[in-house]
């Protein structure tokens, strides 16, 4: 299960306190993509947001009055959520530049980087990618490929079969809706209605 986030401007709010909360109470696990300069900045000046969490109204306030540290996650919080079993952190890149647009010695620091830092900091491998604005390249999938990553992920709506391209992976988008979360769930978990929706939904 892929938690989906929403993104504003330079930053990122993150609603998984109380979604950890939730992951433990029903035994769900879940992959979260961070970029590790934006961790890295909240790192530096950390607010207690087990005590206070802020809305998403008030988090983007925040946001704007350059109060981010308050509202995103810092590696303290990232480390014991990893500790969780739980949750398993991969790579946003370092600081979510479009990768279809950088050098090779860019797309070295940009995607080596980050997965070096979360390797230092959770002591585990970092295996996995999400591209910002899902863009890429032939050139930027070769160097993801060459600094470990085994898997990269997408922003195309699909499903993900029994030998689909590790390097290539689609991705359901998950919603603010029970009812639509259920109504997603019945077809994508069939293949022949997965089939169909998803050849109308790209026409």
């Amino acid at each position: 299960m892929l938690i989906g986030v929403q993104e504003t401007k330079e930053w990122q709010i993150v609603s998984l306190i109380n979604g950890l909360r939730r992951l433990k109470k029903y035994n769900i696990n879940a992959t979260v993509f961070i970029t590790t300069d934006w961790i890295e900045r909240a790192s530096e000046n950390a607010s207690d947001l087990k005590t206070s969490i802020p809305d998403h109204k008030e988090s983007f306030s925040l946001i704007e009055r350059n109060e981010g540290h308050r509202v995103l996650l810092n590696w303290e919080l990232v480390r014991e959520m990893s500790g969780s079993g739980l949750i398993e952190f991969c790579s946003h890149t370092k600081s979510h530049r479009k990768c279809h647009n950088l050098s090779a010695d860019e797309l070295e620091e940009e995607l080596g980087g980050s997965k070096r830092i979360m390797e230092e900091k959770l002591g585990r491998p970092c295996t996995a990618l999400c591209w910002p604005f899902g863009r890429n390249n032939d050139l930027s999938v070769k160097i993801a490929r060459d600094k470990g990553y085994g898997l990269l992920f997408t922003t195309r709506h699909g499903i993900t079969e029994k030998g689909s391209d590790p390097y290539s992976i689609n991705r359901i988008a998950v919603k603010d809706s029970a009812r639509w979360f259920m109504k997603s769930m019945i077809i994508y978990t069939n293949d022949i209605f997965s089939k169909i929706y998803l050849g109308l939904k790209n026409n």
